[in-house]
């Protein structure tokens, strides 16, 4: 059972959660119990134009309806990535347009998220000897596109691969650089990433 949403707007977030947890005021920019979509949207278009707000808690005891509602305001887009480990325990990270990230795309239809995750991974980093392990987490972002507003889902699968295999950065995809990187040398990617890479990364350490 899900019991909470957790959407990036860059560096900031709104959580969505069932029950309002001890001092709200203090943990949150902004405190909102739901009371309609007009409403809800309102404080979505607030928080969006005010970067000071760092972020926004928004609370209602049936957490699917608050989250169906809130998808309802976006563009929404599906996509796969995966978290890849090698037989030394290092992950891979891919540097795009200059920021360390993970590997993942859109999914195309008729594609499974885990298809979409492995495709992903190969095109973008070269790889072939790639398996899923099993399911690690979700991430969600906005961001602008062609004049709206996108709400992107991202599925994460911890994946296993191996050195032998030289990689090949999709330069269609501004890759510029192709990395295993060891546990002891994560904090190099952790400051120059996305805050929801950050979680990702974070849930792949713990395995």
């Amino acid at each position: 059972m899900i019991e909470n949403y957790k959407v990036y707007f860059q560096n900031r977030f709104v959580v969505f959660k069932s029950t309002i947890p001890e001092n709200p005021e203090q943990k949150y920019g902004l405190f909102y119990k739901y009371h309609g979509r007009k409403k809800l949207y309102q404080i979505i278009r607030e928080f969006e134009k005010d970067v000071t707000i760092p972020s926004l808690l928004i609370v209602h005891p049936d957490l699917r309806k608050l989250w169906k509602k809130f998808r309802r305001y976006f563009k929404y887009i599906k996509a796969g990535g995966g978290y890849v480990q090698n037989e030394f325990g290092e992950f891979l990270a891919i540097k795009r347009r200059g920021t360390w990230d993970l590997p993942k795309g859109k999914k195309n239809k008729r594609e499974s998220l885990k298809d979409t995750a492995l495709r992903e991974v190969a095109e973008e980093t070269g790889l072939k000897s790639l398996q899923i392990v099993s399911y690690l987490h979700t991430t969600y972002h906005s961001y602008p596109l062609k004049g709206c507003t996108a709400l992107k889902k991202t599925k994460w699968y911890l994946m296993s691969s191996n050195t032998s295999e030289k990689f090949i950065p999709e330069k269609k995809e501004k890759i510029s650089e192709v990395k295993w990187i060891s546990p002891e040398n994560v904090e190099m990617i952790l400051e120059d990433t996305f805050p929801s890479v950050v979680d990702v990364i974070e849930e792949g350490l713990k395995t």
